[in-house]
């Protein structure tokens, strides 16, 4: 099958659904059936190179019924999709990825399915009572993927139809949440660095798309982490992303450091901004990761260390929003007697980030006791 065959007849059927919904569906349904109960037989005869192109032509045939099933749920009838979006179409979609080898075109169509019958649901509006009861097979469909392909293999939307799909009830439980948030970080953060990655490349153009891909894929992590910090219970969230960055900060090659540095200066700075989500519940690993940062702010990547400090800077703003929502506001540091708190230090520290004047008393307080004696500062 031709892929602009493919093509016309996703785009054919899937504009039927939208008039013709249930014949459409098992109609797919019925001919997705019969096609992976002959697939084994048919794949499985015949000699070696006979049984590479069926097995081929399969994997296209698997692509395109994925295809279908997803173009089917965006073009259904908004009153109908959630009756059968389940098991019918998300379930098939599962079943027809199974195959004991995925080409690219399979992991695409996996990849873009699930991304679009996602979307599909969440277009229908208020669904608030609607329960994906096949989401965590997705969701860790998707991830056993992510970690048995290679560094330089890892197909581009991955994390946007883990993102999509985390907006869907039922919420992952924290262990789920915690070990999407470790492949993920995984799969991107231990790559090789910019100079390993260009030494297998035959072309300086090979090597300029493979670091615009990791660059895309750090991105679109960062993205993802933030919907989650949304979707699921965001201090929980937040304590569980610390939690997985914590072992890339304190790795021994610089260049998993630095982005490591990069991808918690991007949550941090997204809890800033929207504070509301942690309900002022404070960081459970604060002081530790105060510190933590603290030793990056001498790392000897000059990148690295501006991010630490950028870091720390967020943080204490947040623990300082948490601790002093009674302190009276005022564009001087705070008065503290006896020389006990050195001012100089602190007001170029907050020249140097941009640190807005109207701090608290109980963030300044904070930057004297966790940073000071961890980076000799003060």
């Amino acid at each position: 099958m031709e892929l602009s065959e493919a093509q016309g007849m996703i785009s054919v059927v899937s504009h039927a659904a939208e008039s013709h919904f249930r014949l459409v569906l098992d109609t797919v349904t019925m001919f997705s059936a019969a096609f992976t109960r002959d697939c084994f037989y048919q794949t499985s005869t015949g000699w070696k190179a006979q049984r590479q192109q069926k097995m081929e032509r399969a994997q296209a045939v698997r692509a395109a019924l994925m295809r279908t099933y997803s173009g089917i749920a965006l073009h259904a009838p908004k009153e109908q999709l959630l009756t059968r979006v389940d098991k019918e179409i998300m379930g098939n979609i599962l079943r027809l990825s199974r195959a004991k080898q995925r080409d690219l075109q399979l992991k695409l169509a996996l990849v873009q399915s699930i991304t679009q019958v996602s979307c599909a649901i969440q277009a229908v509006g208020d669904c608030s009572s609607f329960e994906l009861s096949l989401k965590q097979e997705a969701t860790r469909t998707l991830l056993d993927w992510i970690k048995g392909e290679p560094w330089d293999s890892l197909v581009y939307g991955v994390f946007w139809a883990l993102e999509e799909l985390s907006k869907l009830r039922p919420p992952l439980s924290r262990e789920e949440n915690r070990n999407l948030l470790a492949v993920c970080c995984q799969s991107v953060l231990s790559c090789p660095s910019e100079e390993q990655m260009n030494k297998g490349r035959k072309t300086v153009r090979a090597a300029v798309n493979m670091q615009l891909l990791h660059r895309r894929g750090m991105e679109d992590l960062g993205h993802l982490i933030e919907t989650l910090l949304e979707a699921e219970e965001a201090s929980a969230c937040f304590d569980d992303t610390v939690h997985v960055l914590k072992g890339w900060l304190t790795s021994a090659k610089e260049w998993e450091r630095e982005r490591a540095l990069w991808l918690c200066a991007r949550v941090l700075g997204a809890c800033k901004e929207r504070f509301e989500l942690m309900r002022g519940r404070p960081c459970k690993q604060f002081g530790s990761l105060v510190g933590l940062l603290g030793t990056l702010t001498s790392d000897c990547l000059a990148s690295s260390h501006q991010r630490a400090w950028v870091c720390l800077g967020y943080l204490l703003q947040m623990q300082g929003e948490i601790e002093g929502d009674q302190t009276t506001h005022s564009d001087e540091v705070p008065d503290i007697s006896e020389g006990a708190f050195p001012l100089a230090p602190c007001l170029e520290l907050r020249r140097a980030l941009g640190f807005p004047a109207a701090f608290t008393a109980t963030t300044w307080v904070l930057l004297y006791q966790y940073l000071g004696p961890e980076v000799g500062f003060l």
